[in-house]
């Protein structure tokens, strides 16, 4: 029974970290259209202030504390979109 609870549970997850990396995708390429805008306005200073707030604020509250456990005592790893959503905020 424990097995097929994680493997139902551990299935989930996975699902969950394909439709959040869906959503990280979306949103690169949002930043992707919308950033060169604000630079060519408000210049380069403007976007490295925007790209991190918009992209700190959209990662930690993806997951909240409680889900965010469960991935890491699952192992289910992290969308490989999203990953490379955090290269903008490193």
């Amino acid at each position: 029974m424990k097995e097929h609870v994680q493997s139902v549970f551990g299935k989930a997850l996975r699902t969950i970290a394909e439709i959040e990396g869906e959503k990280c995708d979306a949103l690169d390429k949002v930043l992707k259209c919308v950033l060169p805008r604000v630079e060519e306005k408000c210049g380069r200073e403007a976007v490295t202030i925007m790209e991190s707030s918009i992209l700190v604020g959209y990662l930690s509250t993806q997951r909240r504390e409680p889900l965010a456990s469960q991935f890491k005592g699952f192992n289910v790893e992290t969308s490989k979109k999203c990953l490379k959503l955090h290269e903008h905020i490193e």
